[in-house]
């Protein structure tokens, strides 16, 4: 066998990643994923194989595929496949790219929703053959994809097909004689299909057409879109997403969240974490839950007890930024929580998070927790010259929403001394999620108290839309 010299790490194309929280089997890879360093060979037969070869590196028909390593951790990456969990959804039958469940189907067929740009819609002929790699979609799920992929933002149509069959691959195509040639499709009756290592299934959608329905009622429901819906609706060909800086239609009702304790549950994530740290330090499970309430998340004196108590040699520093990284990996999913959330959205509200913390850190939370797609703002203070509850923060996300004087809007947070006292200086409505709390001083008492955000979310529902009294700021922050 004739070791082969790979082609430099390129990122494969761009797909139509139609990702959002589901289970563990979406197709979207995390950051921490990627492809292994692998040697390709050339067998006897001119195939191409890999020096380490395992038995799953082959599928049922004997194609190479690539081989993925890594951990499910970090942000999605929306853009990409993971080759594992594309070949998954495509290949018995078609599932779901999202949730990986069965996708909607009605008479007309399954429900595909695929990126086109303006010029490719106006092209489009219907019934058509297509060959596409992006896997079906339920119907629920079709409107999350619209909120996460800025792929499907710039344009997408939305397909009814009867039958999608699997005719090939795309991949890395191999020759004895010239370079690799990334991003091929390669059928499986081409004598290439022995050369190829494959990164997704393909499949053909014969007699596909036009869901006009889903494509109105998707577009409709998309806030991002500059167009006004009744027009999107009634011109089916021409609907290209140019995002929120073109044109943007003001948000008439708009809520802000808290991420720590309001979003996400950080006392599961300390625990988690806290039973990771006693496995690998030997330091007692009940002494750090205990310390972690004497100092009431004030993390440097937490980890400068740790040093003194128990001799560990790291810096505070270190142990800081350490269980800032592995803390936010383990924020749990809140199914409760996205579900008011996504009945929000499909009210037509537009939601942001502002929250005091590191990037880093509170980005990873949002997609571990499985919130990402539902915000159009994510405001993170470490990324700003100020903090909650400085208003300029609160201005900040107010702004990448649209808010104008017709605007009602409102921040749902557990602290009163940030959350509540920053919404209030903004002009906010306030709820505070209390849990059972009641003691609240001045300049910080909110417009609504409640246990729970659930609770919160059903209360903005049911607000009328009575423009809210923004008050002026001064100059928005910027980022250094």
């Amino acid at each position: 066998m004739r070791p082969l010299a790979l082609p430099p790490a390129a990122a494969p194309a761009a797909v139509s990643a139609l990702i959002a929280p589901g289970n563990q089997l979406y197709v979207a890879p995390f950051a921490d994923e990627g492809p292994c360093d692998v040697t390709v060979l050339f067998d006897d037969s001119g195939h191409v194989a890999y020096a380490d070869e395992q038995p799953e590196d082959r599928d049922i028909d004997g194609v190479l595929w690539e081989r993925w390593g890594g951990t499910p951790s970090g942000p999605r990456q929306w853009a990409l496949h993971h080759p594992a969990r594309q070949r998954e959804v495509m290949d018995q039958r078609p599932l779901c790219a999202v949730c990986s469940a069965e996708p909607d189907c009605n008479e007309h067929g399954v429900l595909w929703l695929l990126n086109a740009d303006a010029a490719l819609q106006k092209s489009l002929t219907f019934p058509r053959d297509i060959v596409t790699a992006t896997p079906a979609v339920c119907l629920k799920d079709a409107r999350r994809a619209l909120r996460a992929c800025h792929v499907l933002q710039q344009g997408f149509i939305a397909l009814r097909v009867r039958e999608a069959e699997l005719v090939g691959v795309r991949g890395t195509v191999y020759s004895p004689t010239n370079p690799p040639q990334v991003d091929q499709d390669v059928r499986f009756d081409d004598d290439a299909i022995h050369r190829v290592i494959a990164r997704q299934l393909l499949r053909e959608l014969r007699g596909a057409v036009l869901d006009k329905v889903t494509l109105a009622d998707c577009t409709l429901r998309h806030r991002r879109s500059s167009a006004e819906p009744t027009a999107a609706a009634a011109s089916v060909t021409t609907m290209t997403r140019t995002g929120p800086a073109t044109s943007p239609r003001p948000a008439r009702k708009i809520a802000l969240f808290d991420l720590d304790d309001t979003l996400t549950d950080h006392t599961a994530a300390f625990a988690r974490w806290a039973a990771e740290y006693s496995r690998s330090t030997g330091i007692p499970l009940p002494w750090l839950l205990e310390a972690e309430q004497r100092h009431a998340g004030a993390r440097h004196h937490f980890f400068e007890e740790i040093k003194s108590d128990f001799g560990i040699r790291t810096s505070i520093a270190t142990l800081h930024a350490e269980y800032r990284r592995r803390s936010a990996d383990l924020v749990p999913h809140r199914p409760e929580v996205c579900t008011a959330l996504e009945e929000l959205v499909d009210d037509g509200w537009a939601l942001g998070v502002v929250t005091n913390g590191s990037p880093d850190a509170q980005r990873i939370k949002l997609d571990m927790a499985r919130l990402t797609p539902y915000f159009d703002s994510v405001v993170v203070s470490g990324e700003y010259g100020v903090r909650k509850p400085d208003p300029a923060l609160f201005r900040v996300a107010l702004d990448e929403l649209h808010a104008d004087e017709s605007t009602w809007a409102a921040m749902v947070g557990d602290r009163l001394d940030t959350d509540i006292q920053g919404g209030v200086r903004a002009g906010l409505h306030t709820v505070w999620i209390a849990a059972g709390r009641t003691h609240c001083p001045e300049g910080s008492v909110p417009t609504l108290a409640v246990d729970t955000t659930v609770e919160a979310c059903d209360w903005l529902r049911s607000q009328p839309q009575v423009p809210t009294a923004l008050v002026p700021t001064g100059p928005t922050a910027v980022r250094p």
